[in-house]
């Protein structure tokens, strides 16, 4: 994976065999936004899991071992502690041309994978809501300094 960074806007490209999810944690690290937002992606990726919420912190789950073309990717990925946490809903086309979508869970780049995220300063968290069983979003109140 490399990347590179201008005025905000991080542009990653992806090789084959890498963790999708993992590698744009590792770009977050590497760039320290608080907060990023996905403007775009493509590419190529296979082991693909896409979950589907059913309710109530229910999710069924599928993976989908061919390889299938990313056409889009939505999402945000927040600084928690040490760490990032990313929330993303993918579409993919199958070499039939249909599609398949849902949250993504995990997915290896078969071919190239190329990334464009928005940096922002937003500070976020997480809460695990009762009523879903969702990990909500949340802003932290800027201080008035």
């Amino acid at each position: 994976m490399i990347s590179k960074e201008e005025r905000g806007l991080v542009l990653v490209r992806f090789f084959p065999g890498e963790d999708f999810l993992q590698g744009l944690k590792t770009a977050c690290v590497q760039h320290n936004p608080r907060t990023a937002v996905v403007v775009g992606a493509v590419g190529m990726l296979k082991q693909v899991e896409l979950r589907y919420f059913k309710g109530t912190g229910d999710y069924s789950s599928t993976v989908f071992a061919e390889p299938m073309e990313l056409v889009a990717l939505s999402g945000l990925i927040s600084r928690e502690g040490t760490g990032y946490h990313s929330h993303f809903h993918a579409g993919f086309a199958r070499q039939d041309k249909t599609m398949v979508g849902g949250h993504l869970q995990a997915g290896l780049v078969a071919v190239t994978a190329e990334v464009a995220l928005l940096k922002s300063e937003i500070k976020t968290y997480r809460v695990k809501e009762k009523e879903s069983g969702l990990l909500g979003l949340f802003f932290e109140e800027r201080s008035s300094e």
